[in-house]
């Protein structure tokens, strides 16, 4: 048994070492009347995609710094988050509200 844990002891010691990827930063949102645009910094090579979130779930993914969302009102608010390749999830942007076009 001492081989066994010896091995789950390494597994276990990667695990913890796991760099989560950063978050994401200089998110900023327009709205045209009709679609909300997003926008943000790009993460980096280990950013394998985002996870765009609206209200809190989840609307979609993108692997560009970019992510339109067509509207249907206002009152909406947006979280952008990087993942990368083994799915780590970092932590969450700043939110970005979605107001009423400025005229």
């Amino acid at each position: 048994t001492s081989g066994k844990l010896k091995v789950a002891d390494a597994v276990w010691g990667n695990l913890n070492q796991v760099n989560l990827p950063p978050q994401v930063k200089r998110i900023s949102g327009v709205n045209n009347g009709l679609k909300f645009f997003l926008s943000w910094l790009p993460m980096g090579l280990n950013t394998f995609y985002y996870r765009v979130r609206k209200n809190g779930e989840i609307i979609g993914r993108t692997m560009e710094a970019s992510f339109i969302v067509t509207l249907s009102g206002i009152g909406y608010y947006f979280t952008v988050e990087a993942v990368d390749y083994s799915q780590n999830t970092g932590k969450a942007s700043k939110t970005v509200n979605c107001r009423k076009r400025k005229k």
